[in-house]
């Protein structure tokens, strides 16, 4: 029998890890990558001896994710670097806190206990008089959760819980995908900073506002992060994995061809043929999986081709806001902080720390998601340098209007970065910005989103459109189809369900 003909859309982690596992599976696999280099978001660039992620990347569950079982399940070479005390927080503008990869730490449990007593102590942003009430304040914070726990049966109730938590319970999480972040955590307390670490939570895990994102989504991620404890970059760089997994799939047979911009998803009767490309090659398939998103995928094959019912609800589909970036290349170490990531929480209001994002505004305070690669990767630059990666949540439109918006959030950051940490200015090399246009101009999307469709309430979970399309064939891989976690493990995820659903479908045998 003939191999089965698959063409994958996209280099990113979803395109690059379905294909490689569907060409170690036996399936004839050729990957179409519309820029001159792989790895979509995932790619890296080097610049005066540094190695540069496009993006802004720390990998939640690292070597004990998905992103590493596809890398064992092709015998791929990917490798990772962390360390115990791998991220810094900043709460209340002033106070350090560490998170190690043990929640169980002995220095992270007393040292983030006494920090948000402080920050409770010191009140709202803006209040005089700052330590007046002190007392008051942290009384009324304990005396909300035994109010709370009380109501709902004691200490049992919490226990059990905390217990349906830490199973990893689906039926539990599903019921937290029909409430928002805040609406879980205002079900415990109204404690300021437990709020505004709810709210950065939200941004940085789900990349939605903690209004709108799914409080199940949040949940199941984090506890995975905690059991897994292993917050990790890959050693290279993010391209370090798809270029894992397609080097694997090449050594397999498979093809990649760069600079391939698919521009039309053939089909006939309802059931894909192939891809035509910009420059007017065509790719005959069996089997089309598209790491494109699925808005894009639809337009690709056609809206015509698909039931009425289902364009409308991917119409209506919400994809995420981004992170922005401006990268420093230093001429000696400038940021101190013991760990590879350095994380301010933005000391603004909750519940309004993201409405900069819609008004065109810069935010008060921003949120700063900032990463140095060469506390952890040797091969991210030269011994005595370091690279520092801002990020900064910014809009989701990828228009080139959008830059001078993305221009003023960065502006923002830069700012709040250098109050901290004074030295980078002086010794800055170089620095080089991604804001949402570039995003946009390198998936062909016009949007500029961070991961693709948001994990807001309503589009997680059970909500979440299925991998396997209305048209024959055709089959999404990424953060747009079927799974659950954060971004680029989401994908690789994905990745995983989409090969298992195709090679059991086909009854592939290797």
């Amino acid at each position: 029998m003939e191999k089965l003909k698959v063409v994958v859309i996209g280099s990113g982690i979803g395109g690059s890890g379905v294909a490689t596992l569907l060409q170690h599976a036996g399936c004839d696999v050729t990957v179409l990558e519309k820029n001159p280099y792989l790895g979509g978001k995932c790619h890296t660039f080097e610049k005066d001896g540094f190695v540069v992620d496009a993006g802004v990347h720390m990998i939640s569950r690292g070597p004990n994710g998905p992103l590493m079982l596809i890398n064992n399940m092709v015998k791929g070479d990917l490798q990772w670097v962390s360390r115990r005390h791998i991220i810094t927080f900043q709460v209340g503008n002033k106070y350090m806190l560490p998170y190690r990869q043990s929640v169980f730490d002995p220095i992270m449990l007393p040292k983030w206990g006494w920090g948000f007593m402080q920050a409770t102590r010191d009140g709202c942003p803006g209040e005089t008089a700052t330590r007046n009430g002190s007392a008051l304040r942290i009384t009324k914070m304990f005396n909300s959760l035994h109010k709370i726990t009380k109501q709902h049966g004691g200490f049992t109730w919490l226990m059990s819980e905390v217990f349906k938590l830490l199973s990893m319970n689906e039926v539990y999480y599903s019921d937290l995908d029909e409430m928002t972040v805040k609406e879980f955590v205002d079900g415990f307390t109204d404690n300021f900073p437990a709020h505004q670490l709810a709210a950065y939570a939200s941004m940085i895990i789900l990349v939605v506002p903690y209004t709108v994102g799914s409080a199940g989504e949040l949940l199941w991620c984090a506890v995975r992060q905690m059991a897994g404890a292993s917050v990790s970059v890959p050693l290279g760089g993010a391209r370090a994995i798809p270029a894992a997994y397609l080097d694997a799939m090449v050594s397999d047979g498979g093809k990649l061809e760069l600079g391939a911009e698919a521009k039309k998803i053939l089909v006939d009767s309802g059931k894909v043929k192939g891809v035509k490309t910009a420059d007017g090659r065509e790719f005959e398939a069996d089997i089309v999986i598209s790491n494109a998103g699925i808005k894009l995928t639809c337009a690709m094959a056609g809206k015509a081709n698909f039931p009425k019912d289902y364009i409308k609800r991917v119409d209506g589909l919400r994809y995420s806001c981004s992170y922005i970036t401006k990268k420093y290349g230093l001429s000696k170490k400038s940021v101190d902080v013991n760990s590879a990531g350095f994380f301010h929480v933005a000391n603004v209001e909750p519940e309004t720390m993201f409405d900069y994002l819609d008004t065109g505004e810069a935010p008060a305070d921003p949120q700063l998601f900032t990463t140095i690669p060469t506390e952890v990767d040797f091969t991210a630059g030269k011994p005595g340098e370091q690279l520092v990666i801002m990020g900064v949540p910014g809009p989701i439109t990828g228009s080139k209007e959008s830059s001078k918006h993305c221009d003023k959030i960065l502006a923002a950051g830069e700012e709040r970065l250098f109050e901290v940490f004074p030295d980078i200015e002086k010794n800055t090399r170089w620095t080089v910005k991604t804001d949402t246009h570039y995003y946009a101009k390198m998936t062909g999307k016009p949007t500029g989103d961070c991961i693709g469709l948001g994990q807001y309430v309503g589009q997680t979970g059970i909500h979440k459109p299925s991998a396997k399309t209305p048209v024959e064939g055709l089959y999404l891989v990424g953060t747009d189809a079927g799974a659950r976690g954060v971004g680029t493990e989401q994908a690789a995820e994905s990745a995983i369900r989409v090969a298992k659903l195709i090679e059991s479908k086909y009854a592939i045998k290797k």
